[in-house]
């Protein structure tokens, strides 16, 4: 936007942060457009759970047609002939439309942040599509091996920065407490940090405090039973705020 171009947003979300951020930048460069969705796991708390996976499906494919003709219409109307078009594709389904836009594509990026296991089939058609990208922005080395069947000079690995505001630093009084924020899953490797506490120098003045919900949090439960690592589940932002 500072470069004076036009930036298009294409989102299914409903009251998103995301959504609320977008509406309080007042330029006139950037266009925001609703696409179709419905979801009937709104509040869903475990986003790798079954349901919510096939909830995301059925969105696409029962949406598609009207989604491509939104897409499309827009660029029809906001892209100029002469103008170079990026496509910027941040989730694994939104990588599809790629491949129903008329207008000619410069250049696309796919921005790959989610574990697929190569055990499933679909993780095959992914990697295929994505060979057919210019570039692939990986967060982290392990989500870069987990397309080893990408050509390496389409990936890159960008690190994602988590900004946190408004916290003023607090002096350290003989207790350390450590926290982590995500679904509890054996990819996320919260294991590592939950074994590491017992070879900590001063471990019963630190705490850890684990957030997030997810397979492998029953299991976490029944083999840390430590009174200096707490399991607090799923817990809202407001929540997690306050304890900041």
């Amino acid at each position: 936007l500072e470069t004076n171009n036009n930036v298009i947003v294409f989102d299914q979300g409903f009251n998103s942060k995301f959504r609320k951020e977008l509406n309080e930048i007042n330029n006139s460069n950037l266009i925001v457009k609703k696409l179709f969705n419905f979801n009937l796991l709104i509040n869903s708390e475990n986003k790798f759970n079954l349901a919510y996976q096939c909830s995301k499906f059925l969105n696409f494919f029962l949406f598609l047609i009207p989604n491509v003709m939104i897409i499309n219409n827009c660029l029809y109307n906001c892209v100029k002939k002469n103008e170079r078009l990026f496509f910027l594709s941040c989730t694994t389904f939104s990588l599809l439309f790629k491949f129903f836009i008329v207008k000619k594509i410069h250049k696309s990026v796919h921005y790959a942040h989610q574990y697929i296991s190569n055990k499933l089939i679909i993780k095959k058609i992914i990697d295929f599509l994505l060979n057919k990208f210019d570039l692939i922005i990986c967060v982290s080395s392990f989500i870069s091996d987990n397309y080893e069947n990408i050509f390496s000079r389409k990936k890159k690995i960008l690190y994602t920065p988590q900004k946190v505001i408004n916290l003023e630093p607090k002096k350290f009084n003989k207790e350390l407490n450590v926290f982590t924020i995500s679904n509890i899953i054996k990819w996320k490797g919260i294991s590592y940090l939950l074994n590491s506490h017992k070879n900590l120098k001063n471990k019963d003045k630190i705490k850890f405090h684990i957030f997030g919900k997810g397979s492998e949090l029953d299991n976490y439960k029944k083999k840390f039973k430590k009174k200096n690592i707490i399991f607090y589940g799923f817990k809202s932002d407001s929540f997690i705020e306050n304890f900041l």
